[in-house]
């Protein structure tokens, strides 16, 4: 960073405002102390410790000079860790699944070393400290025996320009309706539907053996007719 100018003897408060997207606000009050003959000045941070910062001399050293510091002088943003909620529910009742098994895993992680994870009650699960650099894959692995196993993954990443988590489908790429982006929590909720296995329809029933029956007592009805008859 680059400040001034600055009047030698004075101390000066640096506050953060904004951070870049995908990095927390460092809350931190630093201050800038000048030394009395404006010729070397000290970053001091909230525990009281000091840090050089370099001195620039512009035209009369006797008023003011600027100051400046790189990140050799230890102010870090740490990188944001978001929440990943994962909702599980059926296609077409919208109502919560409960039972199904997923793995959540890094790009590059083995899938099969993942933490495994299954939805409760409420059809949901959490995933705690989401790197914003990093790319995440959700895979499920089981599904109730009456639902459909999901075909592909769902890929999680932070876009830096847009400040929020994309999530697609890894095969098409296709961005997933139910998504919601919490960043005043960084809380990142996914709803993610499951499709019911189709039931064929059952043969031999009575619907078959019904018209049996009667094709057999109308033949014996024919049958007794003609008997008669020829008596």
């Amino acid at each position: 960073f680059r400040a001034g100018p600055m009047f030698k003897g004075q101390t000066y408060e640096l506050r953060e405002l904004e951070a870049p997207a995908g990095y927390d606000k460092v809350d931190t009050v630093y201050k800038i102390e000048m030394s009395d003959d404006g010729l070397s000045a000290n970053l001091i941070d909230g525990e009281g410790n000091k840090s050089p910062l370099k001195v620039e001399l512009i035209e009369d050293v006797s008023k003011h000079n600027k100051v400046s510091g790189g990140i050799e002088i230890g102010i870090v943003n740490p990188r944001t860790k978001s929440t990943l909620e994962v909702i599980k529910e059926d296609k077409d009742s919208k109502k919560a699944i409960k039972d199904v098994s997923f793995k959540v895993f890094k790009k590059g992680e083995n899938p099969d070393k993942a933490v495994e994870y299954t939805t409760d009650e409420q059809g949901k699960f959490t995933v705690p400290n989401l790197d914003t650099k990093e790319t995440y894959f959700i895979r499920e692995i089981k599904a109730p025996n009456d639902y459909i196993l999901l075909d592909q993954d769902i890929v999680l990443s932070f876009d830096t320009k847009q400040n929020k988590w994309l999530v697609t489908e890894k095969d098409t790429g296709k961005e997933l309706d139910e998504v919601k982006w919490d960043s005043q929590n960084n809380l990142l909720s996914v709803t993610v539907f499951n499709e019911q296995k189709k039931m064929l329809p059952q043969t031999g029933g009575s619907g078959i053996i019904i018209p049996l029956v009667i094709s057999s007592l109308t033949g014996l009805g024919s049958l007794s007719y003609f008997i008669r008859f020829k008596r």
